[in-house]
Order: C-alpha cells, then structure tokens, then sequence
C-alpha cells in the first residue's frame, strides 16, 4: 500500500530511531506522543478508519531508510490512542483497532450541530450521510458514477466540477473513502458485465443476419 503524494509526511518519519521503541522512559513518550499525531492526521486526511496489524499500512515502514515498525511498536501506538479515546480495539485478539479521528462524543456533537445547522427534524444517518448538506464536512467522499470523469473524490469542488451543467448526472456522498471506493468498484464490475452483455447480444444478432443472408 503506497503513501498518497498530497500528505506531507513530518520529520521524524526519515529518523531512524523513531521505529525503534526506545528505552528511555521520556524519549518514548515522545516517540508515542508524535506517531499518535501521525497516525491520526494520516487517518483524517485520507477518511481511514481500520488499521489492522496484520496487514500492510503505509505509515509504518520507510523504504527510503529501511525501517519498519515491529509488531510491539505498532501495537504499542495504537495501545496509546486507545486509552486517550481515539481508537478502539474492534476484535478480541487486539489484531484490528477502529481510529476516531474525532472522539466518539466529539461525532455525537458534530452531528448533532449539522442537524441543527442545516434544519434536519427526523432523519436517519443515510439520509445525513448521502444528503447534499455533507458536501464540504467530515463526512463526505463522492462517487461519480456518470458524468465528465467517474472515480472517487474527496473534494466536494472537484466532484461539483464533474457534474455541473452536466444533463443525467449521477453522483452520490459516501461517509467513508473506504466505502466510496468500494461502491465504486462494484459499480465499474456491473458496467463491464453490462458491456459483455450487450457484445454477446450485438455478436448473436450479426450471426442470425449472416445466417438468413447466406
């Protein structure tokens, strides 16, 4: 899993010993103090929410130094999110952890103040969540499904762009990339099953003419 170009990776990352736990008490808690940093603006930045130990993430190996962190490390800065309420572990085995950029009660707030802000009565979290009153907030990714360039956006202007003064649009906001991508992808499978399907008619309906002709 490669690093997106647009994040600006701090100082730190290209020092060596930061992917070593250190020893000393007080040079640890630094070290801690600045991959929890890290590991939370890499995570809002790119609308993350799943780190899994055992799995590839782009933060925690440099092949420009050669350094990876070891299993310890990685669990240990999670560990730390954990007990400051930005992070949760989601399985019992402690092998995935679920990152809160913001605070569970911080979400309860936010959303609490965009109901309030846009006039929403009763409503659902879909209804927050794919609503045109997301367009710019924490909680939009967008996929165009149709219109000048499909793909999975994070910018509410560069999505606009691809769909305005555009007749049969078709666009909608995801709360997660993660999710906005996924949706993506199974939308491009269907688009190829439905060409496949129209090549099969289009090659069927060619033979029956050569057929009746010949």
């Amino acid at each position: 899993m490669q690093r997106p170009v647009d994040f600006k990776l701090p100082h730190f990352f290209n020092y060596p010993p930061y992917f070593t736990l250190q020893p000393v008490r007080e040079t640890r808690e630094k070290q801690v103090q600045l991959w929890k940093e890290l590991i939370l603006d890499y995570c809002r930045s790119q609308k993350m929410y799943i780190i899994s130990l055992e799995e590839d993430f782009p933060l925690f190996s440099n092949p420009k130094i050669e350094r990876s962190l070891s299993y310890e490390a990685k669990e240990a800065f999670l560990a730390a999110l954990v007990s400051e309420g930005r992070a949760e572990w989601v399985d019992k085995s402690h092998k995935k952890c679920l990152i809160l950029w913001l605070r569970i009660q911080d979400w309860a707030n936010y959303i609490v103040d965009f109901v309030k802000e846009n006039g929403l009565e009763v409503t659902t979290i879909e209804d927050i969540r794919s609503g045109i009153e997301t367009h710019g907030t924490e909680m939009s990714s967008y996929v165009v499904y149709k219109d000048e360039v499909s793909g999975v956006y994070d910018d509410w202007e560069e999505c606009r762009r691809q769909v305005h003064h555009f007749s049969g649009n078709n666009y909608k906001g995801y709360t997660t990339r993660a999710e906005a991508e996924a949706r993506y992808a199974r939308y491009l499978a269907g688009e190829r099953r439905e060409r496949r399907r129209n090549q099969m008619k289009i090659s069927f309906i060619a033979m029956m003419l050569y057929v009746m002709v010949v």
